[in-house]
């Protein structure tokens, strides 16, 4: 578990504000000893970086050291997992904390004998755990109550709908660029499954967000099915590679690929369109018929925004009355959090963390054996202040 990317906080500036220090969080992590046949000695210790275990006599003396940041071993209950796992020297750990809790929250700890059972050893942990998720939830609520996020991230052809007016209202800000900007959409690529034997033939575009959410709803795949006969099966094609970054590109792909598929661009006008451009949807039936893939309509140049408050001007000109159909991708946010926000939050999540020590009777959510207790009606005053010039604008 950690703090997630996009938090208006970090875990050190909550507690310096909410006033938590290490030892406050101190509990315990995990249990061990050594089970190893024939060892006369053993120790575990515990570094910033690594849990470091060694047997001492007999045939299978020797160290394990297990890295916190290795993938499979980046939480307790990872590290547990791998503890119980080695081999030819044989350790007994269990968890004592919740498994998700990160593995270099363990506290540093010299090396302690731990020779059998009797000789079971406790590591601690500094307990982040629950303040990790109430600073979550507490991102999450004040996002939900200004009506944005806040983090800059790129949003690929977020839509808007044109109301005859020369201007829209993006749902971020501040805008930091736009990318592109366009009013309807335009079919390019056609594509076509001749099977004979198949039931169905379907293309899609999937888009996806990133895990650090630098990016939202970019197209990454796309994803040609055929369902039934000889030729079943999905072809996965990755939009993210610079094998098949433009529509020529994939085009050549297709034509290549054979069992009966095929695809034609409309115009060699979009041989170099990049392929993040095309518009995400779900399947489309090509059996023995063209399914047609669209991108964004020729993109505008007249316009201006006012970046503060996420207003994008057209000049000269309106956007047209439709249904989500001005598709604009824009990077917008901060790269450093503004301090009240930072603030607002922190207090927020120190709620949930001073609720959590009563025996409240109010609606609690439980996770593991942590208890969380944050709700939108947990804006007090004095965040309300604190975050009530941030919420979008009316034009």
């Amino acid at each position: 578990m950690a703090v997630d990317a996009y938090a208006l906080t970090t875990l050190s500036d909550a507690k310096e504000i909410m006033r938590i220090s290490n030892s406050e969080l101190k509990r315990d992590g995990i249990t061990i000893y050594c089970t190893t046949s024939g060892a006369t000695a053993s120790r575990a210790q515990v570094t910033d970086t690594t849990l470091v275990l060694v047997v001492t006599g007999g045939a299978s003396a020797g160290t394990d050291t297990l890295t916190f940041a290795d993938a499979n071993k980046d939480t307790i209950g990872e590290l547990v997992t791998a503890i119980n796992a080695l081999t030819p020297r044989t350790w007994v750990a269990n968890t004592q904390c919740p498994s998700a809790s990160a593995s270099t929250d363990l506290v540093i700890k010299e090396a302690t004998a731990c020779l059998g059972s009797a000789n079971e050893t406790t590591l601690d942990i500094t307990d982040n755990y629950q303040l990790e998720l109430l600073i979550n939830e507490a991102t999450a609520i004040i996002e939900r109550y200004c009506g944005r996020n806040f983090k800059s991230r790129t949003y690929y052809h977020a839509r808007y709908s044109g109301i005859g007016d020369d201007c829209v209202v993006v749902d971020h800000f501040p805008i930091t660029s736009i990318t592109s900007l366009s009013v309807g959409t335009y079919s390019v690529l056609r594509i076509t499954n001749d099977s004979t034997d198949a039931a169905h033939a379907y293309v899609s575009v999937t888009a996806t967000s990133d895990s650090s959410n630098t990016f939202v709803n970019k197209p990454t795949s796309m994803a040609l099915t055929i369902i039934g006969g000889t030729n079943v099966g999905v072809t996965t094609i990755d939009l993210t590679s610079e094998t098949y970054d433009t529509l020529a590109e994939i085009e050549t792909y297709i034509n290549a690929l054979g069992k009966n598929w095929s695809a034609e661009l409309v115009s060699n006008d979009y041989d170099n369109y990049p392929s993040y451009e095309l518009i995400p949807m779900g399947n489309r039936e090509c059996l023995e018929n063209s399914a047609y893939i669209d991108v964004i309509d020729e993109p505008e140049n007249s316009y201006n925004f006012d970046a503060d408050i996420g207003v994008i001007y057209f000049e000269g000109d309106v956007f047209s009355h439709g249904n989500r159909n001005v598709l604009i991708t824009y990077t917008a946010g901060y790269s450093v959090i503004p301090n009240d926000l930072s603030v607002a939050c922190a207090r927020l999540a120190k709620l949930g963390w001073d609720n959590s020590r009563r025996d409240s009777s109010l609606k609690k959510e439980v996770m593991g054996d942590h208890t969380v207790e944050l709700r939108d009606s947990g804006l007090t005053p004095d965040i309300k202040t604190l975050i009530s010039s941030y919420g979008k604008v009316s034009i």
